[in-house]
């Protein structure tokens, strides 16, 4: 879970993005984490080398806090009744 927050005057805003990231063996990644207060993402990306030696981040998969049919188990706990 990547997490971030500002304090604003009186106002917290927070913003949180679960995330599952499978890592394999001798290869290189990035995370980046964007906040903004309507919503924050999660950039995964794996570091490559073009022809020319120079590197480069080729994105593999966006996360958000914003909840998705494969956010199925964060729905199933969002949607679920918590008082009787």
């Amino acid at each position: 879970m990547f997490w971030g927050n500002e304090i604003e005057g009186s106002f917290h805003y927070q913003c949180g993005v679960p995330l599952k990231i499978q890592f394999q063996e001798n290869k290189d990644y990035e995370v980046r984490y964007r906040w903004n207060r309507s919503q924050c993402t999660v950039i995964f990306s794996e570091i490559l080398r073009n022809d020319a030696g120079e590197h480069f981040a080729q994105e593999k998969e966006i996360f958000n806090n914003k909840t998705t049919t494969k956010d199925s188990g964060c729905q199933k706990q969002f949607t679920r009744l918590r008082f009787d």
